[in-house]
């Protein structure tokens, strides 16, 4: 005997058992969970490319966070934050000749 997934979950709902199927990322945004949980959100690239992807979590009533910039290229911030962290801009060179970092493109 065969059974579709949504058989299976009511099966188990009837028998009190939480259970669903496994969705897969491209299933998520578009789950009724996650759409009343507004648990995606669809911002902007540098270049203006827009993409979706995981919200701001958690949230907090009297303390919301929010997205204050566009979605950061591959190693945009990574001279910023070594830098911050004490790395010499020799060190952070180094790292990057032998692809241990990736730095943004040139400036």
């Amino acid at each position: 005997m065969t059974k579709s997934v949504d058989e299976v979950e009511e099966d188990f709902s009837n028998c009190k058992i939480a259970a669903n199927k496994m969705l897969t990322f491209e299933e998520l945004p578009e789950h009724p969970h996650f759409l009343a949980r507004e648990a995606f959100i669809e911002w902007e690239t540098i270049g203006g490319k827009k993409v979706k992807g995981p919200n701001i979590f958690p949230k907090f009533k009297n303390n919301p966070g929010q997205i204050w910039r566009p979605m950061p290229t591959l190693g945009m911030d990574t001279e910023d934050i070594l830098s911050d962290l004490g790395y010499s801009s020799e060190r952070i060179q180094e790292l990057s000749d032998k692809g241990i970092i990736k730095k943004a493109e040139s400036k």
